[in-house]
């Protein structure tokens, strides 16, 4: 089934910074993270439920092999994305970007 997707603002902002630290990096990388971004995106969209568990509300994809996830929410045949995080930094960063 897929699903309408819904981004959060957060989202954009995380995913902005992200890109250019990997493209200051290595020249490219910037480039595969997001082809990476948008491959997980699709997947999320047509197989939500397959995601990870983080709580009773969230889930998460791991954007192997750059150390970054995916966390959203599911609502009917709506994802909506929270943010694209590093997931050794800041854990639990999502949690504060939720609808109240």
């Amino acid at each position: 089934m897929s699903c309408a997707i819904i981004y959060s603002p957060h989202y954009f902002k995380d995913l902005r910074k992200a890109f250019r630290w990997y493209e200051k990096e290595q020249k490219g990388l910037g480039q595969r993270f997001m082809n990476r971004v948008d491959e997980a995106i699709d997947a999320i969209g047509s197989s939500a439920e397959s995601c990870a568990k983080v709580d009773d509300r969230t889930r998460v994809f791991i954007l192997k092999p750059f150390a970054y996830g995916i966390y959203f929410e599911t609502e009917g045949n709506n994802v909506r994305i929270l943010s694209v995080i590093h997931l050794h930094r800041k854990p639990g960063l999502w949690r504060r970007r939720r609808k109240r």
